[in-house]
């Protein structure tokens, strides 16, 4: 089912106060692949917000699994709104517990005489021919039962290597949805932006994919709602990775060299 299929159904949801469910096609071993779950639940939350205001971060928070082929339902509010500031949020609820928890901050753009403007980071020459294999796609859903791979397309630049001595924490490339959708808003980009393992693909046969605690998502971009179906570079860094426990910071940019969101994420990896 294609994403903006299930983002309607969550619509739907959250409407006739019913319950929804996300098939196998979206999962992650028995569960649904946390950048949907995180798209899922902001898409829901976000119209709670003053119309028009620039999405500035999302806060998720990963309690428990959130099963495949199981209902669940939304449970959303808006904690406070001022002349400035909407602030939102969402819980997912799965027989009849809490298993994901979100905060998201709308902002208002205001006139100041301070500003800071750094020079952006070389996005990676996007591949023409070195786009993920079908076969190692294959492969890797196979082994982990990751079938939401399925629904990207990957194009690598530069992969940690598990025999490597040097330059081993950098996951760098490009990514897009594999059918795109009628326009790309943030919570397709909330989707996008989690779809690339912490792993590299030959480190993915034998690792587990890990699951992530917390999730912090920061967009510098005042406008995320009309970057279109292009390609999005995605420059991931590993700050640590040690006593089954990972630090992982990215930055994804657009295709015309834009920084458009800022990830940090906490990942438990033996699980």
């Amino acid at each position: 089912m294609h994403i903006d299929e299930l983002l309607k159904m969550a619509e739907r949801c959250v409407s006739g106060n019913t319950s929804m469910v996300v098939s196998q096609h979206w999962s992650q071993g028995d569960s649904v692949f946390g950048g949907l779950t995180a798209a899922l639940l902001f898409h829901v939350t976000s119209p709670l917000a003053t119309l028009g205001r620039p999405l500035y971060s999302v806060k998720t928070n990963f309690i428990s699994s959130l099963l495949i082929d199981q209902p669940f339902t939304f449970e959303i509010e808006l904690l406070n709104e001022d002349s400035r500031h909407s602030k939102v949020t969402g819980r997912i609820v799965q027989n009849d517990e809490v298993v994901v928890v979100q905060h998201s901050c709308f902002g208002q753009e205001a006139m100041a005489n301070i500003s800071l403007s750094n020079p952006p980071q070389q996005t990676p020459a996007l591949p023409r021919v070195e786009q993920l294999p079908n076969g190692q796609a294959t492969e890797l859903t196979a082994s982990n039962l990751l079938t939401y791979t399925e629904q990207v397309d990957f194009a690598i630049a530069k992969s940690p290597q598990p025999d490597a001595t040097q330059d081993v924490s950098h996951n760098h490339g490009w990514m897009k949805l594999k059918t795109s959708p009628m326009r790309t808003t943030g919570a397709h980009l909330i989707c996008l932006i989690d779809a690339w393992p912490t792993y590299s693909c030959s480190e993915m046969k034998d690792q587990k994919s890990g699951t992530i605690m917390m999730w912090n998502l920061e967009f510098p971009a005042a406008n995320h709602e009309d970057l279109g179906t292009q390609w999005f570079a995605y420059q991931s860094d590993i700050r640590k990775m040690a006593g089954g426990y990972a630090h992982v910071e990215a930055n994804i940019w657009s295709e015309d060299n834009r920084l458009v969101a800022i990830s940090r994420q906490s990942v438990d990896l033996a699980s």
